[in-house]
């Protein structure tokens, strides 16, 4: 014999024939407790946070469009200066020696100042990928728990904006002279006697990658910044706010 069970049964009875009565006369028993949706309290937490990082990444574009924009933006920052491809830099010293000093330096500027020049034409293309980007995990992003925003950007766009980046340099590399200037050294590069061991990249494709590199370092760099303010407003923010409280409750 089970003598346990037998008051559970019966209040399990009685609570579903209590429910199956009267549906009207009990509708809205329960309105007066509080509703938790879990899953849109998190939801709603990601959304801010993403729209956080995309307000982050887009004043950061802004931002670094500008600073590589500028006369000097590439050149004379050495995080991003555009040098002579890794092959001719090799020889370098070589043909500096062999009187090619100027030819030297006169492509190294008409690639930096190409840069500079297409810098601005990248936003638009930057700014029109970051609208539909979405973040796996944007709340870790911005705890700094992952990689950043601008590598993320980075990863998923850097192959596409290559290739829509391309004429924009083209064009401005052309209007430096920087193509017949290439051509200039190569043409000297060849006669030394290892040259043949190693291909040369197109001059074109090889300056879109180094400005396209440039303005992603430039990102990544304004997104600290960015976001290093963003704690800072943060934290003054709730110490003022605590000071307010208890000067009210002084």
């Amino acid at each position: 014999m089970s003598f346990g069970r037998r008051p559970l049964k019966g209040l399990s009875v009685l609570l579903a024939a209590f429910v199956a009565s009267s549906p009207a006369l009990h509708a809205g028993i329960f309105d007066g407790l509080p509703k938790f949706s879990i899953t849109k309290k998190f939801t709603d937490s990601d959304e801010r946070a993403a729209q956080k990082l995309k307000e982050i990444l887009r004043a950061g574009m802004l931002q670094a469009a500008d600073m590589n924009g500028r006369k000097n933006g590439y050149l004379k920052n050495k995080s991003i200066r555009i040098a002579l491809p890794e092959k001719i830099r090799r020889f370098e010293s070589v043909l500096r020696k062999a009187g090619l000093g100027a030819s030297l330096d006169d492509l190294i500027l008409s690639m930096n100042r190409a840069a500079e020049q297409a810098s601005p034409e990248a936003l638009p293309m930057f700014l029109e990928r970051l609208e539909p980007m979405t973040f796996e995990d944007a709340r870790k992003t911005l705890k700094n728990k992952g990689p950043s925003a601008s590598e993320l950007f980075r990863a998923r766009f850097r192959d596409e904006l290559i290739e829509i980046y391309r004429p924009v340099l083209t064009r401005t590399l052309a209007s430096y002279d920087g193509a017949r200037r290439y051509r200039a050294v190569v043409q000297h590069y060849r006669e030394l006697p290892v040259a043949s061991l190693y291909e040369l990249p197109a001059i074109e494709d090889y300056v879109t990658i180094q400005a396209l590199e440039g303005l992603f370092h430039s990102l990544a760099e304004r997104e600290k910044v960015l976001r290093h303010e963003m704690q800072t407003s943060k934290s003054a923010e709730s110490e003022e706010k605590t000071l307010t409280d208890a000067l009210q409750h002084a």
